[in-house]
């Protein structure tokens, strides 16, 4: 049913599948943008991840050091 009038447009919106159908379309969009903050966070937490094994490989490549590092905050 296509409404002609504001009228028959605003029963329109009254009746239950129009209701569910609304409910529907946000329930996507919502789902839509949690899809998109979760990849943005996947992102976020693969370049942190990334930099922690790079800051590990230069802790491992460093020369041991024997003196006592607590002489050096005094």
């Amino acid at each position: 049913m296509i409404p002609h009038s504001h009228a028959e447009e605003s029963q329109l919106a009254r009746t239950p599948e129009f209701q569910a159908a609304r409910a529907i379309e946000l329930a996507a969009s919502e789902l839509e943008t949690l899809r998109l903050q979760a990849l943005d966070l996947a992102e976020t937490l693969s370049t942190h991840i990334r930099s922690l094994k790079a800051r590990s490989r230069d802790m491992r490549d460093r020369p041991f050091r024997t003196e006592d590092c607590s002489n050096e905050r005094r």
